[in-house]
C-alpha cells in the first residue's frame, strides 16, 4: 500500500514516517523511542488527542534532525528559542556539561 501521491501539508522529505499506535504506547513514550519532542508530535499531528490515542491509530513521526554550527554569542536557550527544541534534549544530545557549555565551530544537533 504505497502512496504515490500526497495531499495533506506534511513534510516532503524521504525522513518523514509514521507510527501506528500499540498498547501503552504515548506521546512520551513516542519522544524517547524516536527522540522528537512532544511539541513536535503535536505540531505535526493536528488534531489527535495525545491523552486519547487509540491502538491502531496511525501518527506522523518527523525523524528529520537540525544541527546548528555554534558562533561566539550563541548560548544554548537562544538555540532552543530559535529551534524550538529544548535545553534538556540539547544537553543530551551532545552530552554538555551541567553548565551547558558550548564553544564556537561546535556542531549542536538542536531538532
Amino acid at each position: 500500500m504505497k502512496k504515490k501521491k500526497k495531499e495533506e501539508s506534511k513534510p516532503s522529505n524521504s525522513s518523514s514516517k509514521t507510527h501506528k499506535i500499540a498498547k501503552g504506547d504515548t506521546f512520551y513514550s513516542l519522544v524517547k523511542k524516536y527522540n522528537t519532542t512532544v511539541a513536535n508530535l503535536r505540531k505535526i499531528n493536528p488534531g489527535v488527542d495525545e491523552k486519547k490515542l487509540q491502538v491502531g491509530q496511525v501518527i506522523n513521526i518527523s525523524t528529520t534532525a537540525k544541527y546548528h554550527t555554534v558562533k561566539s554569542g550563541d548560548t544554548v536557550s537562544e538555540l532552543v528559542a530559535k529551534y524550538g527544541s529544548t535545553i534538556k534534549q540539547i544537553r543530551d544530545w551532545k552530552k554538555l556539561d551541567s553548565k551547558f557549555t558550548i564553544y564556537p565551530n561546535q556542531k549542536l544537533r538542536v531538532k
